[in-house]
């Protein structure tokens, strides 16, 4: 009979030929689901689908077996049907489909021991026809009925898990739209059935609800909104092993982002319903770790794979027979040798697990493993190993708070964080998400502060707390608290994490002690590298007090390099508190800081010592700080009139950095600006007031003068200094440091102002260079109007000195309008009726003005090489002075240097020599250049000059030299003192000098006027003075002529005195003629 029964059901013509689809349904779902589970099983088995066991047998009475033979026939018909036509199988599926659904209820927990009916033919159904039994899901999916939709999406997650787990050959054949379809649908479900006010959820403490009252989209999830989480994970998972068995091309990509994003929908959604449950606060955690992979699509559908299960709602994660999965996990972590990736995949499911038990299902045992799977994942090389160990060694910490929510002040959790400290000394290493928990919990600094500052600290040991220390300071405070379950232990509790300042200031001083004490050298650098990152106040302090020690001074300039934008105004104040007793802070400016008795010399001293060393440091600041510590240092140098380190470190900085100039000009500007009109009393302290932007004008470079970024605020600046510069009732020395700032202005501006304010004074005094002087001044037109005053003519002269000196290598543009001036205020005669004191006065100190002037030409060209074009112009002046000084005429021969060409050009001849005012000025230079000129550069005019002395004195009765005989002898005497007779070197200048010092000795003999003769003796007695020096000069027979001659003058000189001062002379010598 049961032979029958199976050959009739697999005869084409048998039994299942005439099942209506209503008797199908009734079959498969009336019958016992062992009957069922057993048929699918013989049917799949027999089309290869499914392998049955070769042990397997089954025991069945003669009506169940009646059963299975038409279960078997009813399936196999099924199968038939799905297989002939897609529309017949889409039509077919859709009628089983909602008769499953409608008949059976999914299980509502995963992996049911029991078999489950809907399970089992929804699974049939997807091997038969995959497309067919998609589109099904996605129309039920989009029905009405929630009743439906909820067993829906439980028949759909199931489905999606069932691939995931046995891998099924059907998943290669998948159709990807329609499950990118489902899993939009899912999550939309999941976002769209939440509920919008939660309050109905339990939560264990009470002040979470004020904490989260702001967030007005706290959702709670439902029943249906739990199923279209669950489904749209499973269904995730499902994309992603696709994903990962083919390769990736665009369309792959496409479908990657798609799962991404409704990841991070869902992401987002459980975030509304779990972020407030504390226990929930890892899942959510170990969820979010999953976005970080989202650059590497691979990578991210490996790891959510590793970790889909944990994800679903219904996944037991503990029972009472085999205890809770966290022990297992633990085990695998601490024992295996495995990869990074599956060491971050089983710490996620780690993280997972403890966010969906309840503390108290942890034994000790386990959270001592517990924290020793932390504490070496902190302490490893990867990123999201760490964050996760964070996470959970923070929800652990957290365990007191949130354990009894009453309680407002519960122990500290020192254990956990001392464990903590003790890995990290045992693994030898630091890292940053290691050394947050003891920021974000308070660790207490004072056991740091005495393990650094103990002698029982091994040098390895103290390596690595200043390691801790070091990545504690430079940890980011907006990552140090993990959003994930801050919010749920009360601000009242736990408060803010320990600063960054508040760690300096308290760790600071054992840093300290520890960098100048401890023997070792690489601990002493280990602590030096740290000390910009501490609390600089205490550092700088310090160092300054041990100033001059070489190891402070070495401190404070590795300060300096480091942090030189804080560490510059620390100087400064440190600086200007030596000496005194209160200390300067915020509240206290420098400027308000009085000594209680007078400050000592020697605290004095001390303090213009520091400054001075310190002033030196400025240079090496970082040139991003440099705008940073201009405006620091100005600020400080305007708090006080009376500061002179502010002035020093002024100084430094304008000569150091580039842009220090244009940084400060504005400030110091409008410091100027408020008090140029104003006239104050010498006794007056708004004097000093009105000197400090003038001192810090008169320290700035001249390059900062001639920067195109600041051009009009120079323009405003020059007026105001010219109406110091013209207002006579100002302090002179006020009005010369006007004049000294406005010398550092271009060449061209300058040059131009200074001549066209003295062109009045030129015309006054009907220079003979007046017009020429108009001519060759390009800009005169522009040149301001202001009154020029006698005093005022005297500070335009001093301006013009200085502005030789500040453009020393611009001769080319000043050069001759300069010589212009100079000779024509040497050509000045002022009538009989013109010559009045005041008048006379005038003149000459603009005459010794213009002395001066030539004379700073010739004193800084002495300082370039000989082939330089300043040396060259500065031989060409010379050449000048010696012409006019010699003859009051024009040089005659050729001069190299074109300016004095075109001097020579503009003013070609004159109507007759010049007066004897002129020459003595042309002396002059001469004279009070020699002390200042260098050894090479006096030899140089020495040499220029001897013949044009020679012709001089040779001819001491000729018309041009009678008058020119005695500055004549006064150069002698300046070059024989200063050496510079002795510097000639070649025979021939050696012989000129003979000659000269001959001729000096033929004047004693003979001169015009008995006061040459006694010059000229007097010149000779120096020279005998300096016979050492001039050894290679005076020779034997040198010395008897000279003897004879004054032998002469003895005998034979009508005038009584120079016969006395003769006869001195030859009584001095011991040659015989």
């Amino acid at each position: 009979m049961v032979d029958q029964l199976d050959a009739i059901s697999f005869e084409p013509s048998g039994l299942h030929a005439s099942y209506s689809l209503q008797r199908m349904s009734r079959l498969l779902l009336d019958g016992e689901i062992a009957l069922v589970s057993h048929a699918i099983q013989h049917v799949q088995g027999s089309d290869g689908a499914l392998k049955r066991k070769p042990d397997e047998t089954y025991r069945y009475t003669l009506t169940q077996h009646t059963t299975f033979v038409q279960l078997t026939g009813v399936l196999t018909h099924i199968q038939e049907k799905l297989r002939e036509s897609d529309t017949l199988a889409m039509n077919l599926v859709q009628s089983l489909g909602h008769a499953i659904l409608l008949h059976e209820s999914p299980a509502t927990t995963l992996f049911p021991k029991a078999p489950c009916r809907a399970f089992a033919l929804f699974q049939f159904l997807h091997r038969c026809h995959t497309q067919a039994l998609l589109a099904f899901f996605l129309n039920a999916c989009h029905g009405n009925n929630k009743s439906m939709l909820l067993r829906a999406l439980l028949a759909l997650r199931d489905l999606s898990l069932a691939i995931i787990q046995t891998h099924d050959g059907s998943l290669d054949a998948v159709d990807s739209s329609k499950w990118l379809l489902l899993l939009q649908v899912a999550t939309s479900h999941a976002t769209t059935f939440s509920v919008v006010d939660g309050t109905f959820l339990p939560i264990r403490v009470q002040c979470i609800a004020d904490l989260i009252a702001q967030e007005h989209d706290r959702k709670a999830p439902t029943k249906l909104s739990l199923a279209a989480a669950d489904s749209a994970f499973a269904i995730s998972n499902v994309i992603a092993l696709h994903h990962l068995a083919i390769p990736v091309h665009d369309v792959k990509r496409g479908e990657a982002a798609i799962v991404m994003t409704c990841f991070q929908e869902l992401v987002d959604e459980l975030t509304r319903w779990y972020g407030h449950v504390h226990h929930r606060a890892l899942f959510l955690s170990a969820l979010t770790s999953l976005t970080s992979f989202f650059g590497d699509s691979n990578r991210f559908a490996w790891h959510f794979h590793q970790s889909a299960l944990l994800f679903q709602s219904n996944f037991t994660f503990s029972s009472r027979r085999r205890g809770t999965i966290v022990p297992r996990i633990l085990h695998q972590l601490k024992n295996a040798t495995c990869s990074s990736e599956t060491t971050l995949a089983a710490l996620r499911n780690l993280v997972c697990a403890l966010g969906r038990l309840k503390q108290t299902a942890l034994d000790e045992p386990t959270q001592l493993m517990l924290l020793e799977v932390v504490h070496t994942n902190l302490l490893s090389d990867c990123i999201e190993r760490q964050h996760l160990a964070l996470d959970v060694l923070g929800y652990r910490i957290n365990d007191a708070w949130a354990l009894d929510p009453s309680s407002a002040h519960l122990p500290p959790p020192w254990k956990v964080l001392d464990s903590l400290v003790r890995a990290m000394l045992a693994a030898k290493a630091v890292t940053s998400a290691a050394a947050m928990p003891l920021l974000t919990f308070h660790y207490p600094l004072s056991k740091l502060q005495t393990a650094l500052e103990s002698t029982e600290t091994s040098e390895t040991e103290l390596g690595v707390l200043l390691t801790l220390v070091s990545t504690m300071v430079h940890a980011s405070s907006a990552s140090w608290v993990p959003s994930s379950w801050f919010h749920l232990l009360g601000q009242e509790r736990l408060g803010l994490p320990l600063s960054a300042a508040q760690l300096c200031t308290e760790i600071t001083p054992s840093i300290w002690l520890v960098f100048l004490h401890h023997p070792s050298e690489i601990i002493r650098r280990h602590c030096g590298r740290l000390l910009p990152s501490l609390d600089l106040h205490y550092v700088v302090s310090a160092c300054v007090s041990r100033l001059p020690s070489a190891t402070a001074a070495r401190t404070c300039e590795y300060l300096v390099v480091s942090r030189g934008d804080k560490v510059v105004p620390l100087l400064l104040t440190a600086i200007q508190n030596v000496g005194f007793d209160m200390v300067s802070t915020a509240l206290t400016s420098p400027a308000g800081i009085y000594a209680p008795t007078q400050l000592t010399a020697a605290a004095h001293e001390t303090r213009q010592g520091i400054a001075q060393a310190c002033a030196r440091w400025v240079g090496h600041v970082n040139t991003k700080h440099h705008c940073t510590v201009t405006d620091a240092i100005v600020r400080t140098f305007f708090q006080s009139p009376q500061d002179a380190t502010s002035m020093m470190f002024l100084r430094e900085i304008f000569a150091a950095f580039p842009v220090a100039f244009a940084t400060a000009l504005p400030t110091v500007f409008a410091k100027l600006k408020a008090h140029a009109t104003s006239i104050y009393a010498p006794s007056s302290d708004m004097l000093l007031v009105k000197l400090r932007p003038l001192l810090a004008l008169r320290m700035a470079p001249v390059r900062g003068f001639q920067n195109d970024n600041v051009t009009p605020e120079l323009t405003a600046l020059l007026d105001l200094l010219l109406v110091i510069m013209c207002e006579d009732r100002e302090i002179d020395d006020i009005r010369k440091l006007a004049a000294d700032i406005v010398a550092k202005f271009p060449p061209q501006t300058t040059l131009a102002l200074v001549l066209g304010l003295l062109q009045p004074f030129l015309n006054q005094h009907q220079s003979p260079t007046a017009s020429l002087l108009s001519l060759s001044i390009t800009s005169s037109s522009d040149v301001p109007r202001h009154p020029v005053s006698a005093k005022t003519t005297s500070l335009l002269v001093y301006c013009l000195s200085c502005f030789l000196v500040n453009h020393a290598t611009s001769h080319p543009v000043w050069l001759t309008p300069v010589l212009l001036f100079v000779f024509g205020v040497w050509s000045i005669s002022l009538d009989d009726k013109e010559e009045t004191d005041t008048t006379m006065s005038l003149v000459e100190r603009v005459q010794r003005g213009a002395i001066e002037c030539l004379t700073v030409v010739l004193d800084h060209a002495s300082l370039s090489p000989d082939t330089s074009a300043s040396s060259v112009a500065a031989h060409g002046v010379v050449q000048l002075l010696l012409a006019v000084f010699a003859t009051g005429t024009w040089p005659s021969d050729a001069i190299a240097d074109p300016s004095v060409q075109t001097f020579l050009a503009t003013w070609p001849s004159m109507s007759s020599a010049m007066g004897r005012s002129v020459r003595l000025c042309c002396c002059n230079v001469l004279l009070n250049v020699t002390p200042r000129l260098k050894t090479p550069a006096l030899a140089r005019i020495v040499t220029q000059a001897l013949p044009t002395l020679y012709g001089i004195l040779r001819q001491p009765d000729g018309g041009d030299a009678s008058d020119v005989l005695s500055p004549c002898l006064k150069l002698v005497m300046a070059w024989t003192k200063h050496g510079g007779m002795a510097l000639v070197t070649t025979a021939e200048t050696t012989e000129i000098v003979r000659r000269i010092w001959l001729a000096t000795a033929r004047l004693v003999v003979a001169a015009p006027s008995t006061q040459v003769s006694i010059e000229a003796a007097q010149t000779l007695a120096f020279v005998r003075g300096q016979r050492k020096s001039l050894s290679h000069l005076i020779t034997f027979e040198f010395e008897r002529e000279m003897t004879r001659t004054l032998h002469e003058a003895r005998d034979t000189n009508p005038d009584a005195d120079v016969r006395a001062v003769a006869a001195a002379l030859v009584d001095a010598t011991s040659v015989v003629p």
